[in-house]
């Protein structure tokens, strides 16, 4: 009989309209706060007695996430309720690295033969990872090569002034 009962009450339920939602990885996140419902034909919504059916959502974990709110009432009619399901997408914020053409002037194919000397010094483990980025996108053939490329052009452009 419970489930007889629970379908009954089911079949009062309607469905609002909510907006997906999209936040950054380690972002708070509440699933009846953030909620976002669009549906015009209900604006007077209560949501003290709502409760979270579904939340899956992992804020440290980018990817695409299901929520669903049950038991939204609507003022104008307490007899009935509603649920709304949205999507959650955790992003991670990514910055664009500018090419460093468009910072720094190109420095001479010949200056960069110049003989060099072996030089130690030490860096946190996730600048050396920028750093391998950093050469990667400007397409130099080693980490030291773009170092000494930035370091010259810094070097000249202080000079200059």
């Amino acid at each position: 009989m419970n489930n007889r009962f629970s379908t009954f009450k089911n079949s009062f339920e309607s469905k609002l309209k909510a907006l997906d939602l999209k936040i950054k990885v380690d972002s708070s996140f509440d699933p009846i706060k953030d909620i976002k419902i669009i549906d015009k034909e209900h604006s007077d919504l209560d949501y003290s007695n709502s409760n979270v059916a579904i939340n899956d959502v992992k804020t440290k974990i980018p990817g695409d996430y299901l929520v669903k709110v049950e038991n939204i009432q609507v003022k104008s009619e307490p007899d009935k309720t509603f649920y709304a399901e949205y999507s959650v997408t955790v992003i991670v914020e990514t910055r664009s690295a500018k090419p460093l053409e468009d910072i720094m002037p190109a420095i001479e194919e010949e200056d960069l033969y110049e003989t060099t000397k072996p030089y130690t010094f030490t860096l946190k483990p996730t600048t050396r990872e920028k750093l391998r980025e950093l050469t990667k996108l400007q397409k130099k053939k080693s980490d030291s090569a773009f170092l000494s490329e930035v370091i010259d052009t810094l070097y000249d452009s202080k000079s200059h002034k």
